[in-house]
């Protein structure tokens, strides 16, 4: 009998444990839920969030601070599932294990990241990322490509990033292989599990564009003895620079029937203020330069894209009513012309040697 009372409360005590709060909404600008277990649940600020919550926002963004310190700005249109989060306050030790499903999320690590980084990961649909004590930023998009961005950590009025920030670095590994990014703002794109993370680039930033990914707030109070320590805690997800309105919007925003996955017009969403746009184009830039001029003069505003599988190179253009497609040899020079509704492109490959391949298409 007596073992048995043991064996009850103990199951009693685990229940307890695994439904407990593990973190807060801090911060709130529009409708988001949270979904636990059966039940979706209408999130405002201060709510708790649990371990396997899914929280999703519609035309909000929803910060999380979890016990740790641990926080993740979850913007419009994402969604983040929690896995795990198990901390010892006494020995700020812990585990922590979240999805990012859809959408854009910026992390800054807490005190798990600091004292046992190797017990913090993060998932996308097609990479994992080992976090060593710095912030980043990861967007997943509707096809579940992953762009994921290195960010300092800079203290409240920093001017100089080398001399006022602390970088530190972040393992991307798929199926294929792995990348250590470890320079400010290095981003790199992760289209499959089967495929590599892409080359790294480092963004070309303005101070604009920095501010409006960097969110500043001061540090905790510290050891006043220890100059040094007032750099360590920052954590940029605490203050937006681009300002909000809690009262934005109203009861009738409530209403989470009314914002569906077909309400989301991804073509219209500028996630990180369109860096993903630099980044695209860096790059596409990069890409070019280590293939030795496999295309020269390439001008994406033509429309003209291209895919380099192996030794072979396809290019393609499209719109609503047509498409146009050339296969080629990434060895061959020859000369690609497509005429497409009415528009004349023209793509040297590697040089423009004696092959000439002409495609005609109207409507």
């Amino acid at each position: 009998m007596l073992q048995q009372l043991l064996v009850l409360v103990i199951l009693c005590l685990l229940t307890a444990t695994s439904n407990a709060a593990i973190g807060t909404v801090t911060e709130q600008t529009g409708p988001t839920e949270i979904k636990r277990k059966k039940d979706v649940i209408p999130s405002e600020l201060k709510s708790a969030v649990e371990m396997d919550d899914t929280i999703t926002t519609a035309n909000g963004r929803a910060d999380i601070t979890f016990q740790d310190e641990t926080k993740v700005q979850i913007t419009e249109q994402s969604k983040l599932v929690i896995d795990t989060f198990v901390f010892d306050p006494n020995k700020n030790t812990g585990k922590l294990a979240i999805k990012i499903a859809l959408g854009t999320v910026k992390y800054a690590s807490g005190q798990i990241a600091k004292e046992n980084p190797e017990q913090v990961k993060i998932e996308t649909p097609t990479a994992t990322i080992g976090v060593r004590g710095t912030d980043f930023s990861s967007t997943v998009d509707e096809i579940g490509r992953s762009t994921i961005i290195l960010l300092p950590s800079c203290p409240a009025g920093w001017h100089d990033i080398e001399k006022d920030c602390i970088t530190g670095k972040i393992i991307i590994s798929t199926d294929a292989g792995e990348l250590m990014l470890t320079k400010p703002f290095q981003a790199t794109t992760i289209d499959s599990r089967m495929k590599p993370p892409s080359k790294p680039v480092i963004l070309d930033l303005d101070a604009q564009q920095i501010n409006n990914l960097l969110i500043v707030t001061p540090p905790k109070e510290l050891n006043k003895k220890d100059d040094s320590a007032t750099r360590k805690a920052f954590n940029f997800l605490d203050e937006d620079l681009l300002g909000k309105d809690e009262l934005a919007y109203s009861e009738l925003d409530k209403n989470y029937l009314t914002t569906t996955r077909l309400d989301i017009n991804y073509l219209d969403n500028t996630f990180l203020e369109n860096l993903l746009d630099v980044q695209s184009t860096q790059m596409l830039s990069n890409e070019l330069d280590e293939f030795n001029g496999l295309l020269p003069k390439y001008n994406k505003a033509s429309g003209l894209k291209y895919i380099v599988e192996n030794d072979n190179l396809m290019l393609y253009k499209e719109n609503v009513n047509n498409y146009a497609e050339v296969n080629t040899p990434t060895t061959q020079s020859s000369t690609i012309n497509i005429e497409h509704d009415g528009n004349n492109i023209k793509q040297m490959v590697n040089s423009a040697g004696t092959t000439t391949i002409t495609i005609k298409q109207s409507i």
